[in-house]
């Protein structure tokens, strides 16, 4: 129907742009006659196609900037409170499980700290030594027990 209307509204121009003296006096705008002609020759299944291209969009019947639009919207009129609500409950969540971990560690602590605890750097022995204050101790007892038997 649009369409209709559009051609009937745009035929005087054609039957101007067919004249050579009009097209000439048009210069910078002979662009419209142009487009004029063209647009009565196309097809009528292009401009629906066209027409059902221009109004369909990605987010339902509005465009996606709408949709994004009423989403921001929204959230700042109702989501704040509750986006906040979320993160304190969230927080809260978080903070608790700290804590409980925390208790079950210091329960289990004293048995964690004869793994944990290391000696200072001048109590540390080398390996060298200790092997052999070992040996020494081992000789030194079989050599007790010789003498007793």
């Amino acid at each position: 129907m649009l369409r209709q209307q559009n051609i009937l509204n745009n035929q005087w121009l054609v039957q101007q742009c067919k004249s050579p003296d009009f097209y000439s006096n048009m210069k910078q705008h002979s662009t419209l006659c142009d487009d004029v002609v063209l647009e009565q020759t196309d097809a009528v299944w292009l401009h629906a196609l066209r027409d059902v291209i221009d109004q369909t969009y990605l987010c339902g019947d509005m465009p996606c900037i709408n949709r994004i639009e009423q989403i921001v919207v929204w959230v700042f009129a109702r989501g704040v409170l509750l986006l906040a609500s979320l993160a304190a409950s969230a927080m809260l969540v978080f903070l608790s499980a700290v804590y409980i971990h925390r208790q079950l560690y210091a329960r289990t602590r004293p048995t964690r700290l004869a793994y944990s605890s290391y000696p200072r750097n001048d109590q540390i022995v080398s390996c060298e030594y200790a092997v052999l204050q070992d040996l020494e101790e081992d000789y030194e007892f079989n050599t007790r027990k010789r003498i007793r038997a």
